[in-house]
Order: structure tokens, then C-alpha cells, then sequence
């Protein structure tokens, strides 16, 4: 039974997240935006773009002013640990972009600010990612031999803040945070063991990486592998390319966002049904307001961020 309020009041901060929020405020006015002083542009341009109020005090009086049920931060990456404390301090649940935290020591004071943390990994919300998840678990594979997820985007143009590791953090935390994420909740718990990321060919984003890869075990000895970059040919006619692979003793998953494809040594590839779920932007705030989901909820938020941050250690 969801404590949801009738009609949620939305607080979005910052402009260069994702804010998936966006979705389940039912009333422009539902909906309040912040600026983020490093990109401030970036809120009042999104701002426009969906119909809500631009805030431009301070975050404090947001909330006092809008009264939100829960805040969707999306600022500046290396700044969002330090919205969403001052938010937790407040008693706001919050949903936050990854990366939450960018240090152990950023994590450990949003630990201490206590309260509800949901991380913004929308690739859990997919159907696809969620059978994956539970034929591993009822043996449909066999055991798990190799797992690898990819994410790959077109370069762009990116933002100037993209050269500045305190505020962009880095690629293995911003986007290949999505395929480690992914590994980790279709095949449990992961140890690092290798990690590099490094800037190849893109000097407009220099110093920030240009691709990252990340290597893990599995408690029975397989390997999981994660790599992301911004090599994307521009000549595709979509801007990224998802998908993970995870084969076993008895046979494969193949995933991509719409699809899950089982092949095993019996059978040849059959698409697996998916189900109809609710949308990421009502996942997302059911887990916030209530936490009672391993899909999304403060524990994983917790678990994932650091897992990544011990990832991190390991390219540096």
C-alpha cells in the first residue's frame, strides 16, 4: 500500500542531471527548480523546457517556499552529495543522478544525514534487466562463466565542467556506473580487481576519460567485466548503445533494453516475455517514499556507490 501523497510536489535541483522525476508530477505547479550555481544555465533552460517555476534563492528556502514531498537532484555530478545532505538534513527523501558520492568521505556524511537516498540507475527499471536478473537466479544459465555490459555514447558536445574532475567525478563513476551497476544486480555481489580509465581521443574533455573499463569476480570465481566510453561513431542513427551479456555452463543471456534472449546448448535463442511494470519515474518515487523494493532503495544506493568508489581507487 503506497504512503504516496495524492498529488507529489517535486523539488528538482540543478539542471545537468537526468531527473526522472519529471514524469509524476501531475501539475506544473507540482514541480519547482533550483539552479546549481556551477551550471545555472542548465536548470532554467529545463526548467522552460518542461513548465516549471525556477527557484533562484537558496536551496533551504525551496523548501521552505514548495514544501516538496521529495527532491530530485541532478546538479553538477561532483556536487550532488552536497545537495542531497543538505536535503536529508531537512527530512526530504531524496532521488539523486549518480554518481552520489564522489569520495568515501562524501558517502560517509550522507550516511550520517540519515533518511531515504535513491540513486537514479534507470537500467534496473528496465523489464529486460529484470527477467536477466531472475533466470540467473533460477539456474537458467547454469552457472555464471563471463558477464560484460556496455555503454557506449556519441562524444557531443559536452559541457566545459566535463574537464574538471571535481565536478565531472569521472567515466567509470558517470557512465560506467551503469554497466557496473547492471553487472551487480543480475549476478550479486562483485570484488574489483582491475581498473583503468584514460582519455584517448577526445581533447574537449580533457582531463576527463574518454572511456573506462573495470574488471570483477564473482564469489564462484567468474568474471564480470564493465566498459563505457564516448567513442560512439557519430554516423549511428541513436546516440548510445546498451546492452549485457552474461553465459553460463548451460547457456546465455543476451539484454538489451527492449529484449532479454535465452540460448542455451538444448535450444536455440528464444526471446524471454517481459512484463508490464510501472514506469522508472513511479519506481523511483514509490522506493523514495516508502524504500520497500530491492530495485531501488537506500541499501543498494549505499551497496552500489561503494562498490564503485572501490572501482575508482583502482584506476587512479
Amino acid at each position: 500500500m503506497s504512503n504516496r501523497p495524492d498529488r507529489t510536489r517535486v523539488l528538482f535541483v540543478g539542471g545537468a542531471g537526468h531527473h526522472f522525476l519529471r514524469t509524476t508530477v501531475e501539475r506544473p505547479e507540482g514541480g519547482l527548480f533550483v539552479a546549481d550555481p556551477d551550471d545555472p544555465g542548465a536548470a532554467e533552460s529545463k526548467a522552460e523546457r518542461l513548465g516549471f517555476a525556477l527557484f533562484s534563492g537558496e536551496l533551504e528556502e525551496a523548501v521552505e517556499t514548495h514544501k516538496p514531498d521529495v527532491a530530485n537532484v541532478g546538479t553538477v555530478y561532483g556536487r550532488a552529495w552536497a545537495a542531497s545532505e543538505r536535503l536529508l538534513k531537512l527530512g526530504i527523501p531524496v532521488v539523486s543522478d549518480k554518481p552520489v558520492a564522489a569520495t568515501p568521505e562524501q558517502l560517509d556524511r550522507l550516511r550520517s544525514a540519515g533518511g531515504r537516498l535513491v540513486t537514479e540507475f534507470d537500467w534496473r527499471a528496465d523489464a529486460s534487466l529484470q527477467v536477466a536478473r531472475q533466470a540467473v537466479r533460477d539456474g537458467r544459465i547454469g552457472d555464471v562463466v563471463l558477464a560484460r555490459a556496455q555503454k557506449t555514447y556519441k562524444l557531443g558536445r559536452r559541457p566545459a565542467w566535463y574537464a574538471d574532475p571535481d565536478l565531472y567525478t569521472s567515466t567509470m563513476l558517470w557512465i560506467n556506473a551503469h554497466g557496473i551497476d547492471a553487472l551487480r544486480f543480475v549476478c550479486g555481489e562483485m570484488t574489483p580487481v582491475f581498473a583503468r580509465q584514460t582519455n584517448a581521443a577526445s581533447p574537449s574533455i580533457t582531463p576527463g576519460e574518454d572511456h573506462a573499463v573495470a574488471i570483477f569476480t564473482l564469489p564462484n570465481g567468474a568474471t564480470a567485466i564493465a566498459h563505457a566510453d564516448f567513442a560512439r561513431a557519430a554516423g549511428h542513427d541513436t546516440h548510445g548503445d546498451d546492452h549485457l551479456v552474461v553465459r553460463g555452463s548451460t547457456g546465455e543471456l543476451v539484454v538489451t533494453r527492449e529484449t532479454c534472449v535465452l540460448t542455451t546448448h538444448d535450444a536455440s535463442p528464444v526471446a524471454l516475455p517481459l512484463p508490464e511494470l510501472p514506469t522508472l519515474g513511479d519506481q523511483l518515487l514509490d522506493a523514495a517514499l516508502r524504500d520497500e523494493t530491492d530495485m531501488f532503495a537506500t541499501r543498494e544506493t549505499f551497496a552500489t556507490a561503494e562498490l564503485l568508489l572501490s572501482t575508482t581507487q583502482l584506476s587512479r
